[in-house]
């Protein structure tokens, strides 16, 4: 079963953490997930749903959906809480 993740980057500081691989951040986390998205104010009009949607499309079976924050530094930090997604 193939498993995605969505990072969503709540608040309104501006993230330099996702670098050129945003896999690491999960890997950072012990997060496994064939795929992911990470969600911030940046993005534009994407949104959980979208993410979502991406996610479900390329065969992801299972998706979870992790809260974070920008800490002062710039990073992304996840905060521990976890969304469920129904549908």
């Amino acid at each position: 079963m193939k498993t995605g993740a969505i990072i969503y980057v709540a608040g309104e500081r501006d993230c330099v953490g996702i670098g050129e691989d945003k896999g690491m951040l999960l890997k950072k986390h012990g997060i496994q997930a064939d795929r992911w998205e990470i969600i911030t104010r940046s993005t534009g009009p994407a949104d959980i749903h979208d993410a979502w949607w991406r996610l479900l499309t390329k065969g992801m079976h299972q998706v979870l959906c992790l809260l974070a924050e920008v800490d002062s530094n710039g990073e992304i930090r996840l905060t521990g809480r976890q969304m469920r997604l129904c549908g």
